[in-house]
């Protein structure tokens, strides 16, 4: 008979009835009998992200009126929508963050099965998981009680209030017309170059993690690339860099990163060829 604590938040944990489980959080000194999820995660990495990418899989596959969901999903043959959905991009980082919570869940459930868990009691302001945990304590047999924490306080400009307002047809149009407007000085930049480069090698990255004195000197340095780039051209090697236009401190404006990738055209006669990915849709506006 186990009462269980899961504490998610990143704050100090108070000490709960029974065994708390850290959700977000390491086990620290002050509650070293703490079972920490994060780590189970570490521990089981392997296991645990493939059977993630299985669930994904087999979610798919599924058969629904004897038809793959897959299928029911193609819109021309040879290509099904379902590959654009973000359960198959996977993008935990910004568009499915609760993803993280899923691998979590996963952790979790393992640990909780040798417990013999009959109380579980939940310190969240995710309502996400609270559903998700009382289905599982409801399926198990389990009590469960959700003490919903304070979530962060979003502090929103009027444009964002009026743009969250806006019917989704109509946000749609604010973003792309937004997204013009930002990033109009980059239309056309190495597309030229890019039609006529005979580099058999391209690279895909966003822009930024750059040098700042080699990006002021017109020269293509990034801390993610390290020394690979310079040691294609010591190989004489041609290469082609399809970048990813995000704000950064370096390159607050496209009209700066513009002037940056122009700098590197310019500089490599050749050996190397940088664009961005949006040139060639803008290219034919």
């Amino acid at each position: 008979m186990t009462n269980v604590f899961v504490w998610d938040s990143e704050s100090v944990h108070p000490v709960g009835d029974g065994i708390t489980v850290l959700w977000r959080a390491f086990t620290t000194n002050i509650l070293p009998e703490s079972v920490s999820i994060p780590q189970l995660i570490e521990e089981q990495a392997d296991a645990l992200r493939g059977r993630y990418l299985t669930w994904i899989y087999e979610f798919g596959e599924a058969r629904i009126s004897g038809k793959r969901l897959v299928d029911h999903l193609e819109l021309r043959p040879g290509f099904s929508y379902w590959w654009m959905t973000l359960l198959v991009e996977k993008c935990n980082y910004s568009k499915s963050p609760l993803i993280t919570d899923a691998i979590r869940f996963l952790a979790f459930t393992d640990w909780a099965v040798g417990c013999s868990v009959t109380r579980l009691t939940l310190a969240s302001a995710n309502q996400p998981l609270a559903e998700c945990l009382r289905a599982w304590c409801e399926k198990s047999g389990i009590e469960f009680e959700w003490q919903c924490l304070p979530g962060p306080v979003v502090s929103l400009s009027w444009a964002r209030r009026v743009y969250a307002a806006l019917p989704h047809p109509l946000q749609a149009l604010v973003w792309l017309l937004n997204y013009l407007r930002t990033r109009w000085p980059l239309r056309g930049v190495g597309l030229k170059a890019w039609c006529r480069t005979e580099g058999r090698i391209t690279f895909v990255s966003y822009l930024f993690n750059l040098v700042p004195e080699a990006a002021k000197a017109g020269c293509y340095e990034s801390r993610y690339w390290a020394h690979l780039p310079e040691v294609l051209k010591h190989e004489s090697c041609q290469t082609n860099w399809l970048h990813l236009y995000v704000r950064d401190s370096l390159l607050q404006t496209a009209k700066q990163s513009a002037t940056v990738l122009k700098a590197f055209n310019r500089a490599e006669h050749g050996r190397q060829c940088h664009v961005t990915l949006w040139i060639h849709f803008l290219a034919q506006v």
